[in-house]
This record gives C-alpha cells, sequence and structure tokens, in this order.
C-alpha cells in the first residue's frame, strides 16, 4: 500500500448550502456566490442570521419562541390556536406578505422548534399544531436529515480514526500514488439511524481513488446520531488534506 500522511482534518455537519457549493475550491468563485446569495438577501429583504436554529433555541430558552408562518395580505387565524401557547409554551408569528427569511431557513427554525416540543411533550403536540407550519412535514418524514444535533454521529475515539481507517482500507488497492503528491478531498455522507452510510461521495478527487474511498466508505458503521433522546440522520462533511509519498 503507498505511504501518505495525514496533514489536518475538520469533521464538520454539513448545511445544505454547503453541500451544494462544496466543489467551490477557489476564493474567487466562492466570492461570486457570497455576492449572489447577498443580492438576493437584499432583493427581497431576507436576513436567513435572524432565524437560525440557534436563535430558535435562544428563544425558546428565555419563553418567546415562535413558529413561523408564511401568511398573506390577511393573516389566517385558526380557531382555538391560542390555546398552543397556553398548553405548549409556543406561539405563532405570521409574517403576512412581508417575509424576512428564506422559506428553507423558515423551516430550519421551526424544526428547531418542534423536536424542542418533542423532548418537552412526546408527539401530543401534533394534534393541536396547525397543519400549515413551515417544516411540519419535513419533520414529521422519517427521512428527514439533519445536519447539527445534541449528540453528533462518532467514530472510534478521535477525530483521526475514521479517515485513517478509510485511508488503510482505499489505499491498500492503489497501486501507485506518483501522480497525487499533496491531494485535498472532502468525504460527504450520511449517517442514518442504525449507523450505517449512505448518500456516499467524495469530492475534489480524480482517477482511481474515488471510487476507491467511495467504496471503502461505504463498509463502515458509526454510532447514530441522536436529538432530544431519539435517533436521527446526519449529514456530515469530512475535508482531508493527504500527503502521498512514495
Amino acid at each position: 500500500m503507498p505511504k501518505y500522511a495525514l496533514i489536518a482534518i475538520f469533521i464538520l455537519a454539513s448545511t445544505v448550502v454547503n453541500a451544494q457549493q462544496a466543489d467551490v475550491n477557489t476564493s474567487a468563485r466562492q466570492s461570486e456566490t457570497d455576492s449572489i446569495i447577498a443580492a438576493v438577501e437584499k432583493h427581497f429583504g431576507w436576513n436567513d442570521e435572524a432565524y437560525s436554529a440557534d436563535i430558535a433555541r435562544d428563544k425558546l430558552k428565555k419563553g418567546d419562541a415562535c413558529l413561523l408562518l408564511q401568511g398573506s395580505i390577511v393573516p389566517v387565524v385558526y380557531i382555538g390556536q391560542d390555546k398552543f401557547k397556553k398548553k405548549y409554551g409556543v406561539d405563532y408569528y405570521d409574517f403576512g406578505c412581508m417575509v424576512y427569511c428564506s422559506e428553507y431557513q423558515m423551516k430550519v427554525y421551526n424544526i428547531s422548534i418542534m423536536d424542542w416540543l418533542y423532548s418537552r411533550y412526546g408527539d401530543k403536540w401534533l394534534k393541536d399544531i396547525r397543519e400549515d407550519v413551515p417544516g411540519l412535514n419535513e419533520w414529521q418524514k422519517p427521512d428527514y436529515i439533519y445536519t447539527a444535533v445534541e449528540e453528533m454521529p462518532v467514530y472510534g475515539n478521535n477525530s483521526l480514526d475514521f479517515p485513517r481507517a478509510v485511508c488503510d482500507s482505499a489505499l491498500i488497492h492503489l497501486h501507485s500514488c506518483a501522480n497525487y503528491g499533496l491531494t485535498r478531498i472532502v468525504l460527504e455522507f450520511v449517517v442514518e439511524r442504525d449507523g450505517s452510510l449512505s448518500g456516499i461521495e467524495v469530492k475534489n478527487i480524480h482517477g482511481e481513488l474515488k471510487p476507491l474511498f467511495e467504496k471503502a466508505i461505504a463498509r463502515f458503521r458509526w454510532t447514530p446520531g441522536t436529538h432530544y433522546g431519539r435517533p436521527v440522520r446526519v449529514r456530515m462533511r469530512i475535508p482531508i488534506h493527504i500527503h502521498f509519498q512514495e
């Protein structure tokens, strides 16, 4: 097996934006992408940072959390919806026709609150919640993929164990590393609720290395992530710098 050295490793939970932009490998392209996002947010008056999952959790701690609603010129009020706050401590906030975050971010925000509701009340709140709350359908789907949870998935005893095991498994089949030298690759996959891995993709890689690494990754199992006590699916992203040595 060719010799190699792991130069730097960072294990991250990947957001949807990160997953879509993982192939951006130059500062120029990244700056261009950031500018486009900023222009879109400015045009629509969005401020996604103000509606992050962390903000939602902070609101919950302060006792003033609200589930966000995508309204219209005339807000829709359900009969009995005021009882929801009395029972569960969470109110509704209808944006009306002026929405201040993207639809995706609204769902992320609401799902964070629904996770808290589940941890506190089980699933009995589901019969009382408004059916038009953005993110409710996604939350109820068993295949929903989280990007950050209370207990992140783990493999081994430290962050080097998995990349090292994958490299050992993949590179044993590599005949020569003369064409690679210093290589930065990105491992992306979903840790399922049973610890198996799916959605495997290796980026910034070429030649025979890509299928070797993807097959190697599929052989491993992780300790799954949990959120408020229940196993959930979590997307992971691991950039690795490998220095191949003859």
